[in-house]
């Protein structure tokens, strides 16, 4: 793409992410989109992860290093920092692809730059013995999951100033979000590409059961769900994850 005049602002937050933040810094440097705004938000970290930051400094916008209140406060002092009409969270363990940012701003102008816009994309997830690419599923799934991959997710600039994470969530904040957003009818917009690769093993994983609780809670507050089927599918979730959890060791 030729015309570069969209800016794109790209938010990483980090703590202790010595071994993994210069693979994520790296793959803004690579984007062949060149108009992006980089932010960091570090939670004060203590393992050297400042250190790999500043020699990254020449393609950072701001770095902020400092005690949050956890993964929500830290997006939310990314996003009040932001400038572009495209934001994109870029976490600490994730990497985007070369084209990512490209591929974005070219459905962006293809849809008429349109506000109250969620782009999303295809994830690839590196699992110990084996990678899988994760696509979007139907939006209808919002009432019981998130049906978009989070960390592929950009937004145009009005979506974050109408919405910011709310910090009673510790896990699914990023459900809670998007659920608010679909129920008011904002336009999600899928594109057919791997927009982002992660490692298996993220908070949302490790803390899978919690991060049930919070969706449940989230659907009953955000969308015209009943009491009896958030139940139904958060026992359902949680016996599924509990059946993989089962797989997995006797495959070991």
């Amino acid at each position: 793409m030729g015309n570069h005049e969209i800016k794109v602002s790209i938010i990483t937050v980090c703590y202790n992410a010595f071994n993994s933040i210069g693979k994520t810094i790296e793959s803004i440097q690579n984007q062949t989109y060149t108009n992006i705004e980089y932010i960091i938000i570090d939670g004060a970290s203590t393992d050297g992860t400042k250190d790999i930051i500043d020699k990254y400094s020449q393609y950072i916008t701001y770095f902020v290093s400092e005690p949050d209140k956890g993964i929500s406060d830290a997006f939310n002092k990314g996003i009040s920092l932001a400038s572009g009409q495209l934001i994109g969270l870029l976490n600490a363990d994730d990497y985007y692809n070369p084209e990512t940012v490209e591929l974005v701003v070219k459905k962006y102008i293809e849809t008429g730059c349109p506000d109250k816009t969620i782009f999303h994309g295809n994830l690839k997830v590196m699992h110990p013995k084996r990678t899988e690419v994760y696509k979007p599923e139907s939006l209808s799934r919002f009432k019981f999951e998130l049906p978009v991959w989070h960390p592929t997710v950009f937004v145009t600039k009005d979506v974050y100033e109408k919405y910011q994470y709310n910090l009673d969530y510790k896990i699914a904040m990023d459900y809670e979000l998007l659920s608010r957003a679909y129920a008011n009818k904002y336009c999600f917009v899928a594109i057919p590409a791997v927009l982002n690769n992660m490692f298996g093993g993220g908070v949302s994983n490790t803390a899978a059961i919690k991060g049930f609780k919070e969706v449940k809670r989230a659907s009953l507050k955000n969308l015209d769900i009943d009491t009896l089927t958030a139940n139904f599918w958060f026992t359902y979730r949680v016996v599924l994850y509990r059946l993989m959890m089962i797989k997995r060791t006797l495959l070991r």
